[in-house]
C-alpha cells in the first residue's frame, strides 16, 4: 500500500529553477520524546532508537519511520521494541505505542523546519510525500486529505455530526464545534468537515478569528485549509448572528465546499451586523466553491463581504436571494472573483420602517435588528442593491462573473483606499453578463467626492436591464470596449454627470470602442453632459433616439448632420434580445463580426474562460451551454428559471444560435 510513499522514497525530486532536477537528501533528525514527532500537521511517536515513528496500519505497531530517520531505518516499520521490524534493529528502550493519536497540530516544532523551503533551497514546489501531486505548498495541485493512506503527512483532521471534542480529530473520530477544531489549526494543516447539516447555535460556523487569538495564520509555503468532504454537501445552518465562514487578521486560509443557509432572525440585543462570509483584515485568502442563500433581513447584511483584504481569490461561488449587495468588495486591494454569480432574486426589505426617526435614519444603527426596528432602508426596497459593489478598493478583477435580479448588476465607485490615498484604481470587469438588472452597471463618486480612475470594462453583455444598460457618472479615465447592450427598459448607454473637479487631472475622459446596443426603449448611447476629453468609435447604437448628445461642436465625435464619424449605420443582425439571436457573442455570419476588418467584432464576446485577466483559450461554456456553477447543492432547493445551473436558457443559446 505504501510503495513510493516512504519505503522506496529517501528523496524529493525537484525540478531546480535552472530546469536540472536534483535529488533533496532529508536531513537526519533525532528526538527526545512523543512531543518532538510532529511533520506536516501529524503527530508520531519518538521509538527506542531515538527516531520518529508515524501512524501505519499496515505495519505490526502501526508506525513507520519517517525519512527523516538513518537510512536503515528510514521508511521500514517500526517493531515492538522500537526497532525495525524489517531490519531486524534491536532497541533498548521500552518500544513505541500501538495507539496512534493524531490531536496536536503545531507545525512549527523543530522537527518539521527539514520539509519548509528552506529546505529546497526556496523552490516554489510541492512537499508531497505520497506521490500524488497532492500535499503541502503553493506547488500542489490540492491539499491532501487521502483516507486511503493515513500515513501521509498533511495534517487532515475532521468534523463531523457525530463527533465530539474530546475525540482525536481522525475521521473515525471527528471533533464536534468549529471553534475547538479551527484553534487546533495551523500552518499546514487541513480540516475536512462530513458531508451533514450543522446548526451555528449548535457547533458553530468555520470563521477564524486571528486577531482574539482564536484561531492561528498559515504561512506562504504552508496555508490552511478547511473545506468540505464533498463540494456543497456540509451545509452550516446559519441563524443569522455569527458569521457563516471567513476570517478576520488571518493570514494564507483557503475555504472550499461549503453551503451556507441563513435565515432572517430578529436580535433583542443592539447589534452591528454580520455576513454569510466575511474577510476582514486578512491576507492571502481563498475561497472556492461555496453556496451561499439568503441574508439576515434585520441587519444591513451583505452576502460576502470583503473589509481590509489584500490578496484574496473568490472563484466559483454563489450568492442568492440576498437584499443588500451579494459582493461588497470594500476597502480591499488585489481581489479576483472568477465565475462568480450573484442572483437577488427580487428578494424584498422587511416590512417598512416604524415612524421612528432613530429606526428611518440610514446612519443609525445602534437599534437595527430587532423586531422593532428591522434593517429596511437599503437602497432597493423590492430587491437585493448590489451583486457586485466595489468601493475605496484597488487591483479588483471580476471575470466571467454574472448578475442577474438586482438593482444594480456591478457598482464601482472611489474613495480613501487602506493607505489613505484615492482608491478606485486598477480595477477590471471583463467577460462578465448583467441580465435582468434594474441597471446592468452604475459607476461613480462615493460619499467623498471620489471616483474611481481607470476602470476598463471590456467584453460585457447587459442583457433586458429594466432600466439604465451602463450609467456612468464622472467617467475618469473610463474605457469601456467591447460591450453589448441588448434590451434596455430605458437608455442603453447614459453618461449623466461629468463634474471634472471629481475627476483626477481635472478632467473627466471616457474611451467607448466597439459599442454594439440594440433594441433601448430611449436613447441608444445618451450625453447628458460631456466629458472633457472622449471617444466614440467603431460602435452601432440603435435604440428609440439612437445617440444623444449635448452639442454639434467640431471636436464631436460627430460631424454636422449629428451623423457618429467612423460608426456603423443599420441594425446588426444575427445578434440581440430577440428568438434566435446570439446574445453573449458575435457569430462569424453577422455584419457586426470584423466589419471594419481588423480583426475586431462589434460588441462583446463572452466565451472564454479568463485566469487573471487573460483569456487562457478555453471554452467557458461547455457544449450543452451550461455555465461553470455549483454541483447541486445539498440546500435549498432551486427555482427552475432562476438558477445558475440553467442560465444557458436566459442567454439565448438555441438551434440557431448554439453555445461557443
Amino acid at each position: 500500500m505504501l510503495d513510493g510513499v516512504l519505503g522506496a522514497r529517501t528523496c524529493l525530486l525537484i525540478l531546480g529553477i535552472a530546469g536540472s532536477a536534483s535529488c533533496v537528501q532529508f536531513d537526519v533528525f533525532a528526538c527526545a520524546q512523543d512531543s518532538d514527532c510532529v511533520l506536516n500537521g501529524l503527530s508520531g511517536s519518538c521509538a527506542a532508537t531515538g527516531y520518529c515513528g508515524f501512524p501505519d496500519p499496515d505495519c505490526p505497531v502501526g508506525f513507520r519511520y519517517s525519512e527523516h530517520a538513518p537510512g536503515n531505518l528510514a521508511g521500514e516499520c517500526v517493531d515492538a521494541a522500537g526497532g525495525s521490524a524489517t531490519e531486524g534493529s534491536t532497541g533498548t528502550g521500552t518500544g513505541i505505542s500501538s495507539d496512534p493519536t493524531v490531536a496536536t497540530l503545531d507545525t512549527e516544532t523543530e522537527s518539521d523546519t527539514d520539509t519548509d523551503a528552506e529546505s529546497t533551497g526556496g523552490i516554489d514546489t510541492c512537499v508531497d510525500l505520497d506521490g500524488d501531486g497532492a500535499g503541502v505548498g503553493p506547488g500542489c495541485a490540492d491539499e491532501d486529505c487521502d483516507d486511503d493512506n493515513p500515513a501521509t503527512f498533511d495534517g487532515c483532521v475532521y468534523l463531523g455530526p457525530d463527533g465530539d471534542d474530546a475525540n482525536a480529530g481522525t475521521r473515525d473520530a471527528p471533533w464536534r464545534t468549529y471553534g475547538h477544531a479551527i484553534a487546533q489549526l495551523s500552518a499546514g494543516s487541513s480540516l475536512v468537515v462530513l458531508d451533514s447539516r450543522y446548526a451555528e447555535s449548535e457547533v458553530g460556523t468555520p470563521f477564524a478569528d486571528c486577531e482574539d487569538g482564536d484561531a492561528n495564520s498559515g504561512t506562504a509555503q504552508m496555508p490552511i485549509f478547511v473545506r468540505a468532504e464533498n463540494d456543497g454537501q456540509a451545509v452550516i445552518d446559519r441563524e443569522g448572528r455569527a458569521y457563516g465562514l471567513g476570517t478576520d487578521q488571518c493570514s494564507h486560509w483557503r475555504f472550499r465546499g461549503f453551503s451556507i443557509i441563513s435565515i432572517d432572525n430578529a436580535s433583542d440585543d443592539t447589534g452591528a451586523w454580520r455576513a454569510p462570509v466575511a474577510l476582514y483584515g486578512t491576507q492571502n485568502v481563498q475561497v472556492k466553491h461555496v453556496f451561499v442563500h439568503h441574508t439576515n433581513r434585520f441587519f444591513n447584511e451583505h452576502a460576502f463581504v470583503l473589509g481590509g483584504a489584500t490578496d484574496v481569490l473568490i472563484e466559483d461561488v454563489e450568492l442568492h436571494d440576498f437584499f443588500r449587495s451579494g459582493f461588497s468588495i470594500y476597502n480591499s486591494d488585489e481581489v479576483t472573483c472568477r465565475r462568480c454569480y450573484a442572483h437577488s432574486h427580487e428578494v424584498p426589505d422587511l416590512d417598512a420602517c416604524p415612524d421612528r426617526p432613530d429606526c428611518a435614519d440610514p446612519d443609525s444603527q445602534d437599534l437595527r435588528g430587532t423586531t422593532a426596528c428591522p434593517m429596511c432602508s437599503a437602497g432597493s426596497p423590492d430587491r437585493g442593491d448590489n451583486s457586485f459593489y466595489v468601493e475605496r478598493s484597488n487591483g479588483v478583477l471580476l471575470e466571467n462573473c454574472v448578475s442577474e435580479g438586482s438593482a444594480r448588476g456591478f457598482q464601482v465607485t472611489g474613495g480613501f483606499g487602506q493607505d489613505g490615498e484615492s482608491a478606485g484604481r486598477n480595477i477590471r470587469i471583463v467577460q462578465s453578463l448583467s441580465l435582468g438588472d434594474d441597471r446592468g452597471v452604475v459607476v461613480g463618486q462615493n460619499s467623498e467626492n471620489l471616483a474611481p480612475v481607470g476602470l476598463v470594462i471590456e467584453n460585457f453583455v447587459v442583457l433586458n436591464s429594466t432600466s439604465t444598460g451602463l450609467e456612468l457618472r464622472e467617467p475618469d479615465e473610463l474605457v469601456l470596449r467591447d460591450v453589448s447592450v441588448f434590451g434596455s427598459g430605458g437608455i442603453g448607454v447614459r453618461v449623466p454627470d461629468a463634474d471634472a473637479s471629481v475627476c483626477s487631472g481635472g478632467e473627466c475622459s471616457a474611451t467607448f470602442e466597439r459599442l454594439l446596443i440594440e433594441g433601448a426603449e430611449s436613447d441608444g448611447f445618451s450625453l447628458e453632459v460631456e466629458p472633457q476629453s472622449w471617444s466614440l468609435t467603431q460602435s452601432s447604437i440603435s435604440g428609440a433616439g439612437d445617440i444623444s448628445f449635448p452639442s454639434l461642436d467640431s471636436d464631436d465625435p460627430f460631424d454636422d448632420e449629428g451623423n457618429a464619424r467612423n460608426n456603423l449605420e443599420g441594425t446588426a443582425t444575427r445578434v440581440g434580445s430577440g428568438d434566435g439571436e446570439c446574445r453573449i457573442y458575435v457569430p462569424s455570419d453577422s455584419n457586426m463580426f470584423d466589419p471594419f476588418g481588423d480583426g475586431n467584432s462589434v460588441g462583446a464576446n463572452v466565451v472564454e474562460l479568463m485566469v487573471d485577466g487573460t483569456p487562457s483559450g478555453m471554452p467557458l461554456w461547455s457544449s450543452e451551454g451550461a455555465f461553470p456553477c455549483i454541483d447541486d447543492p445539498a440546500e435549498p432547493a432551486q427555482v427552475p428559471g432562476e438558477q445558475c445551473r440553467d442560465l444557458a436558457e436566459r442567454v439565448g443559446f438555441s438551434g440557431t444560435c448554439e453555445a461557443p
